[in-house]
């Protein structure tokens, strides 16, 4: 690959090769007993019984007695999971997302609410034991295949209307020609979030003062169903959660882990009734899909990747002709190199419609048990700001609890079933811009899952696993002296001799731009020992460990080129990563928490700066006391750690105590060199946070996060064998994030925040405290059935509107009020700036104006990214207690980007008779302390307040977003205190296009 002089990756010509053809990914033992290809291992005869450990780990005896045994092989080169990846195509498409180019490049009761919610409660990671698993899994989950291997819709429990609909849809747009109809639904659409009382409310006002006789709330559910299509689809499930009766669980009618009976007994005794105790709700997908091209409107949103993808290959096609292309950012999936490999393959075609699914559990009560998991379907065929939205977001099931699901195999049985026969046969689309039908076939992209949920549905052995790397990369880990868990420790310990684990130190600067194709080709060899090899429970347990892998996936059901290639379908999650789990490994080594090992000590941990408890409380007073200094658009500020870390602290309160505030915070704090460090983890992840990636920006952001790996065993660990668990598994994954967007885009587009606000929204809906999580999943249909109707009928959808008063001023700038109603006379230290403005851009202005000028005051601006910022004119009489200041900007002056505060806004012609443009005046901060900055790998940017020295007229539309300038705290060093007297530091929100694409903005109607 060519590497021009920017650091921008060029793509060789992309020849596209003949689509793969289609294939069950695994070649699996069948359920019968028999194979046409191998003997069918003993472990898999039906017949026999399940070989289950007592402990569920293997002895070193037996791994001894069963060292002879040898394995066959894959043929070489020969690839079970994944299309053809070799060829023009394929090298083409790796040449655009190479990894080893980044190195080359720029070096009531508590219900859950909105998003940034997740708490570290239940994510000890690393701390867990690995759990015990059988040989019988591996039984189970080939059941499972076999029975998705030939889906139809014909063998599924659908109603003959939804049957009926899937393959003939309606060919014409949705016309509610009855006026009391259209009205009783449009009312029950837009009371989605009402009790059923408001609705009867309004009926009986609507039938006294109109005399319109409005549908009833059970008649007009029952339209809603038959026009949407969507009809529930309820799986019996273990009233413990083990497993749902489905594939093979569906004759059983004892659960087969608990013993728990499926149904009633006593209403199966007293009336013979088979009264399930417990249900499972599924959403199937078809309707919804249909329902997005239901209008020409919907049906052009549609379009987003087929008109973006052809505008990328087209211009590949330009590099035929000799024309270099440069991808110069990464800012979706499409611009990923496994992405494009499966168009140049031709496994994605133009009517296709690709698919991710996220999957997650919530506590819905903090005072008790409540587990619940929620899966959505999100629509990758939209554009990434309004594929997140919820309107868009496709709530594929419900799994109530109270405990976490078993078997998930089981729970996403039903819901996969029929997105495979929808493969299978094809889904019939009527699109309402051409006023044609089209077959469209789904492709399923990725599945997103926090670490515990992720092991469930990849069949990987999890993070406690020798091969513990959930993007099976092939690091060992190494196993701590008498706790049964890895860790990725990269460095050999001193003296030490764990068999197992005494491989060489490894170079994770190497490891991670290893091309992903060998890791897939591994992947699928040790699958192929690992399903051939397990005769017996010993050698199960030892090729377990060997392989890292536990079971095949269910998503191995799919054909290879209706999916990405597995393990490369299972992305990490960006949020638990640097969110929860890197937040939690920092603090506490910092408070000196941390497990504290024999042979060890906690005096020695020069880290432990926080250890101290008054230090504690007065680290997290300062932390507490930035809170006025963050616009409220940062969301949910951090809380006081100190004395609510142990109490629900939010993801999005770490996500900005410690990449917000931290290096401000920390600076004088830590010790320089653990701070300089923790400084090369902000900025690499500042950068991968964003939604659009430069290139040269993502090689730096690369080589900072791989260094910050690489040095925190050197500065932390020290080859000690008492601090193995230090290296917990997230740290390995933070070198894995820029080779990952370049194969699969950027991770906010993967990323579980749109799921965790889904999660929030839909448990705040909840009415029925008696029974909890029927009532989460009749709001989780009743969403899919009303985002239906709202698709078929853009009428009833909430159009976007701006306030009264505001002005339009375009391209995403709104000015809002507050707003003077006539013009006042302005000081001179105001008007000065201004008239320099004026004279510069020559504008005609009267000379009466001049000798006093006068201008009407705006309070506040909204901006492109949907932040509204704010000005010292409406905020000057609100005192600092009750603030959030949102009157600092981020803006480009001269080509540079600045800060400044905004001291009010205005609307002038520069010319007479001329349209009227809209201005800021503001107090452009000083430039930045440079050794600081360059200390600080550009994450701590401390400068000053100029006053009216400072002053400036600029266009509003300069103008980008939002930031915190917060006041440096006090640090014990009187040199270094006296240094940054007086001076502030800037604060950027993090994941500032993630929460934008996730729907959380700035409520443009607060505080008019």
């Amino acid at each position: 690959m060519d590497i021009d002089h920017d650091g921008a990756a060029q793509l060789p010509p992309l020849i596209s090769s003949e689509p793969s053809t289609t294939h069950s990914n695994l070649s699996f033992p069948a359920a019968d007993g028999t194979t046409p290809e191998h003997e069918l291992p003993a472990a898999f005869n039906n017949s026999l019984p399940s070989f289950t450990a007592a402990d569920g780990r293997t002895s070193e005896h037996e791994i001894q007695a069963d060292a002879d045994f040898d394995v066959d092989e894959l043929p070489e080169g020969e690839n079970l999971t994944a299309p053809r990846l070799d060829g023009p195509a394929h090298n083409a498409a790796m040449d655009l997302g190479s990894l080893a180019d980044l190195n080359l490049r720029d070096e009531g009761q508590d219900m859950p609410s909105l998003v940034g919610n997740r708490t570290l409660d239940g994510l000890t990671e690393g701390c867990e034991p690995p759990p015990v698993l059988r040989i019988d899994d591996l039984r189970i989950a080939q059941e499972f295949l076999e029975a998705l291997k030939n889906a139809t819709l014909d063998s599924e429990r659908l109603h003959p209307d939804v049957l009926e609909r899937l393959r003939n849809p309606p060919t014409e747009l949705l016309n509610l020609d009855d006026s009391a109809l259209q009205l009783s639904i449009e009312i029950f659409l837009g009371m989605d979030r009402a009790s059923e009382q408001h609705y009867d409310l309004v009926r009986h006002a609507v039938r006294r003062t109109h005399d319109i006789e409005m549908l009833s709330l059970s008649r007009v559910k029952r339209t809603v169903q038959e026009i949407s299509g969507i009809r529930p689809v309820y799986d019996d499930m273990c009233i413990n959660s083990c497993i749902a009766y489905t594939g093979p669980f569906a004759p059983l009618e004892t659960c087969p882990t608990c013993n728990e009976p499926r149904y009633d007994q006593l209403r199966l005794a007293d009336k013979g009734v088979r009264v399930p105790r417990q249900k499972a709700l599924t959403n199937i997908l078809g309707p919804q899909l249909q329902a997005e091209w239901a209008t020409p409107e919907g049906a052009m949103a549609m379009r987003y990747r087929d008109e973006c993808t052809r505008k990328i290959m087209e211009e590949v096609e330009m590099c035929v002709d000799g024309v270099p292309l440069i991808i110069p950012t990464y800012s979706d999936y499409i611009h990923g190199s496994e992405y494009l490999e499966a168009v140049a393959r031709g496994d994605i075609q133009d009517t296709d419609t690709v698919l991710m699914l996220s999957i997650d559990g919530a506590q819905l009560y903090r005072s008790k048990q409540s587990d619940c998991w929620i899966y959505i379907w999100v629509n990758y065929n939209r554009a990434p700001d309004s594929r997140y939205k919820q309107a868009h977001v496709y709530v594929g099931g419900v799994i109530p609890g109270p405990k976490k699901p078993g078997n998930l195999d089981s729970f996403l049985f039903t819901g996969l079933h029929h997105v495979l026969a929808l493969i299978n046969e094809g889904l019939t689309i009527w699109d309402a811009s051409t006023l044609a039908t089209f077959v469209s076939r789904l492709f399923f992209a990725f599945v997103t899952a926090d670490g515990p949920g992720m092991s469930a549905v990849n069949g990987l052995v999890g993070h406690s696993g020798a091969q513990h790397c959930r993007l099976y990369c092939g690091m060992p880990g190494r196993l701590k002296p008498g706790s049964g868990i890895y860790y990725p420790m990269a460095l050999l310990p001193d003296n030490y001799t764990q068999p197992g684990s005494i491989h060489a130190d490894i170079d994770l600067r190497a490891l991670s731009v290893r091309p992903y194709k060998e890791v897939i080709k591994k992947y699928n060899q040790n699958m192929h020992k690992l399903l051939h090899g397990s005769r017996n429970v010993t050698r199960y347990h030892r090729l377990r460990l060997e392989t890292g892998i536990a079971k095949p996936s269910i998503f191995s059901a799919f054909p290879s080129d209706r999916i990405f290639a597995i393990p490369g379908c299972f992305p990490a999650d960006l949020m638990h990563l640097a969110a929860l789990n890197i937040p939690d490994l920092l603090l506490s080594l910092w408070r000196g928490s941390m497990t504290c090992e024999t042979g060890d000590s906690r005096d020695s941990w020069d880290w432990a700066v926080l250890k101290n408890r008054q230090v504690w409380k007065t680290h997290g007073a300062e932390v507490a006391a930035a809170t006025p200094y963050l616009p409220s658009s940062f969301d949910r500020p951090p809380r006081n750690p100190a004395e609510k870390i142990n109490s629900g602290y939010k993801a999005i309160e770490f996500l900005t105590y410690l990449f917000v505030l931290g290096p401000g915070i920390f600076y004088g704090l830590l010790p320089d060199i653990y701070w300089r460090h923790f400084c090369r983890l902000v900025r690499g992840l500042r950068i991968v946070h964003q939604k659009n990636i430069a290139s040269a920006d993502l090689g730096e952001a690369h080589r900072l996060l791989t260094d910050f790996v690489v040095e925190f065993e050197t500065l932390y660990v020290r080859r000690k064998v008492s601090r193995i668990h230090f290296c917990r598994p997230s740290l390995h994954g933070l070198v894995h994030i820029c080779p990952e967007t370049t194969r699969t885009g950027p991770y906010s587009v993967k990323s579980q925040w749109g799921m965790e606000r889904m999660i929030g929204d839909l448990g705040s809906q909840i009415r029925q405290p008696s029974n909890p999580f029927a009532n989460l999943a009749q709001r989780a249909l009743r969403r899919c059935q009303v985002n239906a109707m709202k698709a078929m009928l853009p009428c009833t959808e909430n159009q976007v509107r701006i306030p009264r008063g505001a002005v339009d001023l375009k391209d995403g700038y709104v000015l809002l009020c507050a707003k003077e109603q006539y013009p006042h006379l302005i000081p001179e230290v105001d008007a000065t700036p201004i008239i320099a403005y004026l004279q510069m851009k020559g504008a005609a202005v009267d000379e009466s104006w001049l000798e006093k000028p006068t201008i009407a005051k705006w309070g506040r601006l909204q901006l492109p990214n949907r932040q509204i910022a704010r000005s010292f004119w409406q905020e000057r009489t609100k005192g600092l207690p009750q603030l959030r200041k949102g009157r600092n900007v981020k803006i480009q002056l001269n080509g540079k980007t600045e800060f400044a505060e905004v001291q009010y806004y205005f609307r002038m012609a520069l010319q007479r008779d001329g349209p009227q443009h809209a201005f800021a005046l503001v107090s452009v901060y000083s430039p930045p302390d440079q050794e600081i900055l360059q200390e600080s790998h550009n994450t701590l940017w401390s400068c000053c307040h100029t006053g009216i020295q400072g002053l400036r007229m600029i266009e509003a539309k300069f103008i980008e977003a939002m930031v915190a300038m917060v006041p440096h705290p006090r640090i014990e060093d009187e040199t270094l205190h006296r240094k940054l007297d007086g001076r502030v530091y800037v604060g950027e929100k993090m994941g500032l296009d993630i929460m934008a694409l996730a729907g959380i903005v700035d409520n443009a109607h607060v505080d008019n």
